[in-house]
């Protein structure tokens, strides 16, 4: 056997024929690896080369593509006139471009009734800026101006503070409470004093509303007029003695009563 690219036989020194293709025939061969094997349709079998795999692309397209990208920025910036944007840019330059109206008020002349902008006179305006139409005095019919009156609401004067000794009371009417936290129970007793009879006795679990009665000081004790939640008995208790208070505010709803 002799090697493909041998010329003469190494034994005998015989030339070799050339191969070459028949008459009037042309044999492709693949360009990269020069195998027989190749068709320009399907290509090379032997090494899988591709005709036309090597091509660049066109430079036309990469100008195309350029100048499309350049149109579509130019058209976000809003600077194609006659092509609507919705770019964000356009809408900042849209609204930086936009004129602001000011509206200057006029000061009415003396004896003329003031009357606000027409932008704060809707259906909102208040009982204060409302026209009202100008009653007719004497007999030439001559109208008065009548100005706006304000009602002005007297603000009632809280309750004064109620004291025993340094200790102030901070449960009132109405106000729902309990014990501290860690406090034992409380008596409850008909009268405001240690030395009256016991009413009944509750725990910190339970809940008790503050009655109308005006607090108490007496024997260095603040006493306050409490009924006991559910139980529904009344009677006084000590809210706090000379340094520390006994009972303490407590949110509750308040069940409505059913009706009968």
């Amino acid at each position: 056997m002799l090697p493909n690219t041998a010329r003469t036989c190494h034994y005998c020194g015989a030339e070799q024929a050339e191969k070459k293709a028949l008459p009037g025939k042309q044999v492709l061969r693949c360009p990269r690896c020069l195998s027989y094997l190749y068709s320009e349709k399907d290509g090379c079998q032997t090494c899988g080369y591709m005709p036309g795999s090597g091509k660049t692309v066109e430079p036309l397209f990469i100008v195309i593509s350029l100048l499309l990208l350049g149109a579509f920025i130019l058209w976000q910036l809003g600077f194609l006139p006659g092509i609507p944007h919705g770019g964000k840019a356009a809408q900042r330059i849209t609204a930086e471009t936009q004129p602001v109206s000011i509206i200057i008020p006029t000061i009415p002349d003396e004896g003329q009734a003031a009357v606000p902008p027409a932008a704060e006179r809707n259906s909102e305006t208040p009982a204060a800026f409302t026209a009202k139409p100008a009653p007719l005095t004497g007999e030439t019919g001559s109208q008065e101006t009548v100005l706006p009156s304000v009602t002005e609401t007297a603000t009632e004067n809280p309750p004064e503070q109620f004291f025993c000794g340094q200790q102030a009371n901070r449960l009132r009417e109405g106000m729902y409470g309990k014990i501290v936290s860690g406090g034992n129970a409380s008596k409850i007793r008909r009268q405001p004093s240690t030395g009256s009879e016991m009413v009944t006795v509750f725990n910190a679990d339970q809940e008790f509303i503050v009655l109308a009665d005006k607090p108490v000081c007496d024997e260095g004790y603040l006493w306050i007029k409490i009924r006991i939640l559910p139980d529904q008995q009344e009677g006084w208790t000590v809210e706090s003695d000379a340094e520390n208070y006994w009972l303490i505010e407590k949110n509750v709803t308040p069940i409505p009563p059913a009706n009968d």
